[in-house]
Formats: structure tokens, sequence, C-alpha cells
């Protein structure tokens, strides 16, 4: 490239709408042959397809861009397509901070530069303005910034990323920042202090539900790395722009759990129909020459642009290409529909529609190209096969030779397909890939079919089993030569016959039979229409074989991991709300397979979250429409280092606990504040929906909500434009991520390549997660990162506590400093005891007034006032204080000015029986005092 170049000679290519780099076979080049001459730079035993990188980006998964370039070394060619994946799909390029992204945007600033090297004022109104008062007010930010363009360009060496950064706080004029700045004690002052910063870092960037001594509280150190000594109202947006208060912890977004846990304890993700891309616009134009009512032809028009960007599932066009994108995108199951082609050849479509087709073999090698690039846990192909036994020995020749060594043909050692056995770990399956295809097994009644031609060729001196005489079989009849060993039978050593073993049958469940079978043809599409299975593709299933389903209690009774049903959402949604608790128990031991209704043909998705709540691992979706649930979906799985697998929650694993979604018990409630988001028309609109449990499901509200399973609970933020409520971007926001990590120093370290957290450059915060003020940078539909959009929120988050339970709650969140509470009052109790009097009297001496004559001559006492025995008209000389359970204070006042005090006596425990009241003479030092009954249990 030219050193003296134009705006015009320069292209920035977005790494984070990268989708894929390949090299060699796979690379796209051109077929003309005089373009290739010119393109071709490398040695004379190189390819051009080997010098080649080509570079494939996009906004969502069909419309996506080719860029090639080439290379005079097929090495090198080979180490920036690898470099190049391992960047875009980077921890950090996938979840960058606010500030990380207006890095970003000045590098592009300064790379598109003119001729002079100077950067054009109209590049950065290009980016950052919309609309000519947003220009205008550009040029104003510009000039009170002390940036002063001459000729329209900028000088890159006065124009810094300091500079640039204080540019763009004073265009957006973030107001809120200057108000959290304010409220933090910098009123009077141009900065905060340490003492201050750390108050607001654990006070109010702290998750306040951490355990203090597994999460330290910040300290005056970590405040120092944070802000050096001081911290103006730039540093307070620098530090809430930066990675360290994203809010969504870090950690979240690398391979952090635990992956040894059998394949059925996870979430898998799961795509549907994966084959269709978009409608095939030559299937549209026959079907609108066919149809002679040209008045319609505006209205069909508008139709086909409506569903251009999805796969329509009646005309919808067939690609390979989605199938590369799919995987790429963290799916660890795909679909393949199977019939059969010309001469013989397996091709994939979608039957008896108008969807045109693709070869099976070049997506088995899209498969084997792009299967483990992203993600090296297991791959799972679940077919849906249509094709005669001929062509399906050719489909397992093609898994056979192109998977090689990533086929897992026959099962691990250590996991027998046995009853009551578990399924393998992902771990175990790492870099494997399993077929999910009908398996030849021989039920009972095709076994009685199998008896009763037997009965037909064997002597008739056989005995065969009563039920099966008398029975006629054409078929017997034409063919007595019956192979024994594909019916079920086999031979002795001797020649003769032997019959298969009876095997119990399995009694169907009502649940089907409630049903109307067309309803449920209807609703199962193809997927109830398989063909036989083949011998050869039968012998490639192993841990996912296809099962009818007939009910909980016959599965809990055949106890077999490794059988797979496939519901489809009508079926499933019957099954959650009837038997929700017996779903889940069902997903604990094996797995289920969701997808949509046939009906569904504008390929529109169901919600994932139904199913997700009773543990359904492979919930399949429309990978090619970026509906909502689509959304949800690409949300949670980029999660756990995007490997395509999120382990269930561990009340859904444990075999000795139930668990209802239908239930309204709290469950480690979270309380969820928002502040400074508003649904006010203005310019734009803030819409919050919150997905989970059925209770905790809310949409479109803002105000507070108490979670009761935050553990399957997502939050959606989106912002949408006022005038054609246009989505701005979204926001997937897991309400609990990773608060809560047994170890961090082990988060899979070899995944990431490192020998220890000093060299994976992961910084770890005590306590910031979820809670306090964030920025949360937007997605598109895609969950690609976009470069401005953005909210500033304020999220509170706390544990839900019933009114009647909070003095408990207390006590077992702090109880060092509830047990220093009993302490106090224990003192205070035994100070108060201390002033009062127990006396020991003497007998009564000649001259003394008893306490009759007291109440005789000033007034009578009540019933229930109890006098001394014998007190002495003064004070006495034997005093001794008590905190027992009954201690009694009973000072005697002088006879012509008589004082009572009340005595309380109890008949038990504290606070059990009701108390006795007696009147007790008081002294006069004393104003007025009241005795003590403490039980001594209390301490």
């Amino acid at each position: 490239m030219s050193p003296k170049r134009t705006t015009q000679d320069v292209d920035c290519l977005e790494l984070a709408h990268l989708r894929d780099a390949r090299n060699g076979k796979y690379a796209v080049v051109p077929k003309d042959a005089k373009t290739r001459d010119i393109c071709f730079m490398g040695a004379q035993d190189e390819t051009l397809e080997m010098n080649a990188v080509t570079v494939v980006k996009g906004a969502d998964m069909v419309n996506i861009t080719f860029v090639t370039f080439f290379s005079n070394n097929s090495k090198m060619a080979e180490q920036w397509s690898n470099e190049l994946i391992r960047i875009a799909y980077s921890r950090a390029n996938r979840t960058p901070s606010k500030f990380q992204l207006l890095e970003k945007m000045y590098v592009k600033l300064t790379i598109l530069v003119n001729r002079e090297g100077r950067i054009p004022v109209k590049t950065l109104k290009k980016m950052l303005a919309n609309s000519r008062d947003d220009k205008k007010r550009i040029d104003d930010v510009l000039q009170a910034s002390n940036i002063h363009p001459q000729e329209g360009c900028i000088d890159p060496k006065k124009f810094t990323f300091n500079n640039f950064f204080t540019f763009y706080l004073r265009l957006v004029h973030e107001r809120d920042v200057d108000r959290v700045f304010q409220e933090l004690g910098a009123k009077n002052k141009p900065y905060l202090t340490k003492e201050q910063i750390v108050k607001f870092l654990n006070d109010g960037q702290r998750d306040p539900r951490l355990n203090e001594i597994l999460y330290p509280y910040h300290t005056e150190q970590d405040a120092v790395k944070l802000i050096k000594k001081h911290l103006s109202s730039e540093g307070l947006a620098h530090y809430l722009m930066s990675h360290e208060n994203s809010v969504i912890p870090p950690e979240s977004y690398i391979l952090w759990q635990d992956m040894d846990h059998p394949l059925c304890q996870y979430f898998i993700n799961s795509s549907h129909n994966t084959y269709l891309s978009t409608i095939s616009m030559d299937v549209f134009l026959l079907l609108l020459k066919a149809i002679h009512w040209t008045f319609y032809f505006c209205f069909v028009k508008i139709l086909y642009f409506k569903w251009q960007f999805y796969g329509h599932q009646f005309t919808g066009k067939s690609s390979v290409e989605i199938y590369r994108q799919v995987l790429l995108a963290g799916c660890r199951c795909v679909e393949l529909d199977c019939w059969d082609g010309q001469e013989d050849e397996p091709m994939i479509t979608h039957g008896y529609t108008m969807c045109t087709d693709i070869s099976f073999k070049e997506v088995v090698e899209a498969i084997n190209e792009t299967a483990f690039k992203t993600s090296d846990y297991p791959v799972i192909l679940s077919f849906e096969n249509h094709c005669t036994p001929k062509v399906q020995a050719k489909m397992a020749h093609y898994c056979r030779t192109i998977f090689g060594d990533k086929l897992l043909v026959d099962p691990l050692d250590d996991y027998p397909l046995e009853k009551g056995q578990p399924l393998p770990t992902p771990t175990d399956l790492r870099g494997k890939i399993l077929i999910k295809n009908r398996k030849q097994k021989t039920d009972p009644h095709k076994k009685r079919s199998a008896l009763r031609k037997i009965s037909r060729t064997v002597d008739s001196t056989s005995s065969l089993p009563q039920p099966f005489h008398g029975e006629d079989d054409h078929r017997a009849a034409k063919s007595p030569s019956v192979d024994l060993e594909k019916e079920g039978g086999t031979l002795g050593l001797n020649g003769d016959r032997k019959l298969p073993e009876p095997v119990e049958e399995e009694e169907s469940d009502s649940d089907d039979d409630e049903t109307d079978k067309g309803e449920v043809k209807k609703e199962q599409g193809t997927a109830g229409q398989e063909a036989e299975a083949g011998a050869e593709m039968s012998a490639l299933v192993n841990y996912l074989q296809p099962v009818h389903f007939h009910s909980f209690d016959n599965a809990d009774k055949a106890n077999k991991s490794y059988e797979i049903t496939s519901f489809v959402e009508t079926s499933a949604m019957n099954k959650v709300k009837e038997k929700p608790t017996e779903f889940v128990r069902y997903n604990k031991r094996q797995l289920s397979r969701i997808y949509p209704r046939g009906t569904r043909v504008d390929s529109s998705n169901y919600m994932p979250q139904i199913f997700w709540n009773v543990g359904c691992q492979l919930v399949a979706l429309n990978f090619q429409s970026l509906d909502l649930p689509m959304q949800l979906n690409l949300g949670i799985f980029e999660l756990n280092g995007g490997c395509g697998f999120i382990l269930k929650p561990d009340f859904m694993r444990r075999k000795e606990r139930d668990f209802d979604p239908f239930a309204e018990s709290t469950m480690d409630g979270v309380v969820i504040s928002g502040q400074f988001l508003s649904d006010k028309r203005i310019g734009s609109y803030v819409e919050i929906d919150l997905y989970g449990l059925p209770h905790d499901t809310v949409r479109k509200k803002h105000r507070t909500k108490v979670i009761i399973m935050p553990k399957l609970a997502m939050l959606r933020i989106s912002v949408y434009e006022s005038n054609n409520n246009r989505m701005i971007g979204h926001r997937i926001l897991p309400v609990e991520t990773c608060v809560q990590h047994e170890d961090l120093s082990k988060v899979h370290l070899e995944y990431l390549g490192k020998a220890s957290l000093e060299d994976s450059n992961i910084q770890l915060f005590n306590g910031i997660s979820f809670a306090g003020y964030r920025h949360v940078c937007l997605r598109n539909e895609s969950n690609q990162v976009l470069m401005l959009p953005s909210l500033f929120v304020h999220i509170k988050v706390g544990d839900y506590v019933p009114s009647g339970l909070a003095g408990f709650a207390d006590a077992l969140s702090n109880p060092i400093a509830h047990i220093s509470e009993i302490d106090k009052r224990a003192r205070m109790l035994e100070e108060l005891a201390a002033d009062t009097y127990i006396i020991e009297s003497p007998d009564p001496e000649p001259g003394n007034d008893t306490p009759q004559d007291i109440t005789q001559e000033d007034g009578p006492v009540t019933e229930e006032a109890t006098p001394a025995s014998a007190a002495p008209a003064q004070a006495p000389d034997h005093v001794t204080s008590s905190a027992s359970a009954s201690a009694t204070a009973t000072p005697v006042t002088n006879r012509s000015t008589p004082s009572y005090v009340k005595k309380t006596t109890s008949e038990g425990s504290f606070g059990g029986s009701t108390p006795k009241v007696s009147k007790i003479p008081l002294n006069p030092k004393i104003s007025s005092i009241s005795a003590i009954s403490v039980d001594s249990s209390y301490h």
C-alpha cells in the first residue's frame, strides 16, 4: 500500500464481527484463470489455495461476506488464519469493556487518515454523528476541548487518546457520572480521597451476598492500584468504563465450570434444521409465476423481503456454509435431514417442500473442518434419516472416512452401554463426534413377528409358543428360508434353530394415547416418518440411541442413560404442565431433545427457557432466525468460554432432590432494582425483561422484582428507537453468573494454555460482580458487540428475606456482630440488676413497725401485694444483687411516704407463663426502678 493514501483506499475490518478465517482447500479463491494468475505469488510447488487466507465477516450467520488475502508463503498464510481465529474468539475481543471500545475507536481514527497523515473531521463526524445538530455539537466540543482543526483536519500528535477521551466525555456529557462523583463526597473539592474510594468500592460496587472471608473487602492498597492517590471526575468515568467494572465478571466468559459431570447434566447449545439459511429467490419467483393473481404481486414481493432473512421451512434455501457458522457460534448439536439424491448420493434438504438440496458429503466435510475451531468439546450430529439402506451405507462410509478418529464408534471402556451406567463426561469426549440416528433394535412386537416366520420353517415336531399357532403369514410361506440373525434368532452348534429369548413388553403410557395422532404427525413434520436404520449407520450409534417415549415410569424402570427421546415442542409443553417434577428427574439420568413444531413455517422459535426450567439439555432452535428466543440462547451460551456446554444448577443434578419449576417457595432470592432506565419516548426508550421460572418471568416492567431462582434467570435490557420501534441494541445478563468460584486458580488453565493465573492475564477484584454502577455495552441481534451504544445503569442486588426472619438472617450473615449484641444486652441487664435491692431481714425488733402496720396506717394494699416478712424502717445493712430466674428487689421506704415497686415473678421459663405483679416498698433514695426477672437460659 502506498504511503500516500486517501481514506477511500483504507477499510477497517472489525474483529468482533469476524466469523471465520480459512486457509487451503476451503479458502475462497477466484475461479477465472487470468485472475488466479494475477493473485498467485508463491512457490511452484504450492497452489493458490495454500497461499490464500479467506476472512468471513457478517452481522449474522446468513448474510456474510468473504474477503481473501494472498501471501507468498503457505506457512505464513496458515499462521495468519490460525491467529485471526484465536484473536477473533478471544475473551477480550468478544466481551470488551466500554473503555476498550473507545480505544478501538481511537485506533480506527488514526488509521483512517488522509494523504498528509491527518485525521479528517468528517471521519470523526461520520463515526459519531447522525444529524446536523450532532455534527455542530462535535465542532463546539472540539473547540471547548482546545482542539482546533486546521483545514478540516486534526493532527494525531495533538489528538492523543487522553484528548480523545476528554472529548468523548464532553460530547456525551455524562451528567450521571458527575452526580455520582458529587454524592461520593467531592462536593467542595475536585477529587476523591482513598478513604472515600474504598467506601465506594465496598458499599456500592460490591455484591452484598459475598462472604467477607472468601471475598475480602477492598483495602486502600486496592484503591491505589485503581486510582493512584486521588480520583477526579474524569478518572471516575474511566474506572466505571473499565474492564474491572464490567457488569458481568470477566471470569464468567472463560471456561470455569466443572466439565467432569455426565453429559446429561449440561445444557447443550443445539440447532434445528441447521441447513436452512434464506428463502430461495428462484423458488419464490417460480411460485409467483404459478400464481396468476397479479393483483397480489406487490404484497408477495413485500412478503419476500420480510422472509429473506429467515430460513423459510417451505421455500428455504439450504446451505453448506450455515453449518460452519453455527458450529463456530458454539453450537454443539446440528441436524441433518438426509434423503436419497441422484445416483444414490445422499443429500440434505427439507422433505416434501420446495427447499433446495445440498450434498451430504460437502456438509460432512464442512463439519469436519469447523467442529473444533472454537470449542474442543463433543459435537452431536442429529440425523433425521429418510434414506434407503444402500444410501445409508454410503453415508456411513463418508462419516468414517472424513471424520476419521474424531468419530466415536465404540463406547468408552469406563462407560459401557449397560443399565444403570452414567453417560460419559464432556471431558472424556473432547474432540469427538457422536451420531444420533436410529439403531437397529428388535422390539417385542417385531420379535413376535420373527417367531411367526420361524414357525413356518421349522419342523412340525418343533415346539413353539402356543399363541403363534394358527396365525397365517404369507411372507413366511413365500420365503421358507429366514435370516434368523436379522429377525432375532440364532443357530445352535448342531445346526438347530434357537429362538430369541422372550423380552418383557413395555406398556405404553396414557400420555401419548390422549393426544390425537393426526395432530401429533402434523406437529412433528417429517421427523415422525424416518426410515429403518441400516446396519452401517446403526453401527455408528452408541451413547445417543433414539427411543419412543412411553412414560416417565417406564424410563425409570429401564434406567438406560444412553437412550434419548426427541419431543416436539407441543408434546414437551404438555409434559412440562402435567409432570414437571418427573420431567426434571428424567433429565437427570438421560438426554432429551426439544424441536420446534412443524407448523412454524417461518422458522420462528419457541422460548427455550420453558424447557431449560425442567432440565432439557438439547433445546434445538432455528439459528437462522435471530428472534428473541435465539437472542436469549446466544446470550446464555456465550458464558463458560462459549464452549457450548452450561452446567445445570445443582438442584437439577442431585438425585435425592426434587425440583418443581412452578413452586413459589423462595430459594436463593435476589432483589434487583434499576435506575437511569426510563420508557419515556424521547429519541429512544428502554425495555427490561426478566426470564426464568414462571414466577420469575416479567416483561417490560422496571420495578423491583424478587427472583425465586436466580441461577435460571436472565435479565434482558433492550433499547429501541421511539419513532419506528427499531431495536438499537440489547444485552442478555444472567442474574447469577460466577459469584462463587470454588477455586479460581483452577479455571482450566490448560484450556487457556497458561501455566498460572499470572500468565493468563486474569485480574481478580474482590467482590465485583453485577451490583453497583455499571456501563452495559449493547449487542446486536447476533450477539455481536456494538461500538457505541451503551447504557449507564445502577443495579442493586441483595438476598431476599421475609420480614419475620430478618433478625435470624442478620445473625447468620454476621454471627460475630450478633454475639456481640447479645453480650452487650447481657451487660446492660447486669448493670440494671445491680441497682436493685434484695432484703435479708432479721427477726422483727420491738418498736419497729411491720409492713402490715404501714399498710394499715398509710392505706390499703391490693390483694396482689406481697409485703416483706420483717422489713426495718431504714435501709438494710445486708444488700445483694441478683440476676437469677426470679430475682426480686425489695427496698423499704419511710413509713410516712410509702412507694412501691412492681415485683414480677414467672412460673416457668422466660416468656412462658403469665407474670404475677405485686407492690413492694422502695427506698426513697431511688426514684423509680422496676424489678427484673430474667431467664438464665437466655444467655
